[in-house]
């Protein structure tokens, strides 16, 4: 190898630079090199300024914007309308003076959905999701700060409607907060509806099942609903 690099690369390397002076006069190389070297130092400013603005704007302008606490509206398996936290506030206390349109409306339950910003013990679910009757119980809820919610830890949520059962996979959202309804008719239609594409009719019967927190296998017929609370849950009966 060290023979060789004297060998063939020396002699090649002095070859090079007689055929270059030859056919390049001093001056011309000169002036390359200084244009070179004034392209080197562009290059280099240029790459500084590209830097600079990159790390000044560029984090803010691909940044997310922070997810909003929204209020959906339900009425017939389907979510009639969508406000976003603060409009709903706004609408909400103008209702008080005026005639608005969030009065009109006619439903059969609201889904608060609060995003979670930060996770902690929670990183498996995105949001909260508190259910409300009557939209005159919202209140605002500032992200999770004032959220603590009991998980039952359900496993193998199943509807028996029909010939084939479903599997109810409620995550990456988290129902389980005290004072949930969870499994009544209207909030199945909503569910099957927007998950499943299945329309839930009026007459059409159905069995829910699950595991609970305790390992105790629950059936839920269609008359019944579960309560969430504090440390568990109660089974309400509509008859």
């Amino acid at each position: 190898m060290f023979w060789t690099l004297i060998v063939v690369t020396a002699p090649t390397l002095f070859l090079l630079k007689t055929a270059i002076d030859y056919f390049y006069p001093r001056q011309i190389r000169r002036m390359a090199m200084k244009i070179g070297w004034n392209a080197m130092e562009l290059y280099t400013k240029t790459e500084i300024c590209a830097i600079r603005l990159y790390n000044e704007y560029v984090p803010t302008l691909l940044a997310r914007t922070p997810a909003q606490p929204i209020i959906k509206f339900i009425s017939d398996g389907k979510e009639i309308q969508t406000y976003t936290i603060k409009e709903f506030m706004i609408m909400k206390n103008d209702m008080t003076t005026n005639d608005t349109s969030l009065g009109q409306l006619k439903y059969d339950f609201i889904l608060y959905e609060t995003p979670i910003i930060k996770k902690d013990e929670y990183t498996k679910y995105d949001n909260y999701i508190t259910r409300y009757e009557n939209m005159k119980d919202v209140l605002y809820i500032e992200y999770t700060s004032a959220l603590k919610c009991f998980e039952l830890n359900m496993v193998q949520i199943t509807i028996n409607q029909a010939e084939l059962p479903i599997t109810l996979d409620l995550s990456p959202n988290q129902y389980m907060l005290s004072g949930n309804i969870l499994f009544d008719r209207v909030f199945l239609k909503w569910y099957l509806n927007k998950y499943c594409n299945i329309n839930l009719a009026v007459s059409d019967k159905y069995v829910i099942t699950f595991i609970d927190h305790h390992m105790n296998y629950i059936t839920l017929p269609d008359y019944c609903y579960l309560l969430i609370k504090k440390n568990g849950y109660d089974i309400v009966n509509n008859i």
